[in-house]
């Protein structure tokens, strides 16, 4: 009988983005959820999944202490956040 091999799974989070689409002068991920933030809850989401082995977050340049300040999170599961590229795309990739 062949071993059973559990498939790992990586949660990427794009929070690279500016909002200037949305017409606000703040980040869509940094959008207040009541006491939290949408980025916030979204990797409180993805951490306290029992299917998520890892979560990576992908945000501008410009906003690392943004994202420290903001995100009053931790988990083994969490990555370092990874700067994002010029367009969503390269951001993913």
């Amino acid at each position: 009988m062949p071993s059973e091999t559990r498939v790992r799974t990586a949660a990427l989070i794009e929070a690279a983005g500016r909002g200037s689409r949305a017409g606000s002068e703040t980040p869509k991920q940094d959008a207040r959820l009541g006491a939290t933030s949408v980025l916030q809850e979204a990797v409180r989401a993805f951490t306290s999944h029992t299917a998520v082995d890892r979560v990576q977050v992908v945000i501008h340049a410009d906003d690392a202490v943004r994202y420290e300040q903001s995100l009053s999170l931790s988990s083994d599961k969490l990555a370092r956040p990874v700067a994002g590229g010029a367009s969503r795309q390269a951001s993913v990739r």
